[in-house]
């Protein structure tokens, strides 16, 4: 089973402690910045969802 906490919350997490945007590290990825932030808001999403359980 995938640490789903991590995911979207360690990617936000590292990003900040880089100093990076969320525009810089979609752009560094090849990826739309709304998708980027999709993704991060659906790995949270998913985090929530299974500690309600």
């Amino acid at each position: 089973m995938i640490d789903t906490e991590g995911i979207g919350h360690r990617i936000q997490r590292l990003r900040k402690e880089k100093g990076l945007t969320q525009e810089q590290v979609a752009e560094s990825l090849d990826m739309s910045v709304n998708y980027l932030s999709n993704t991060g808001r659906f790995w949270k999403c998913q985090y929530q969802t299974t500690q309600s359980y």
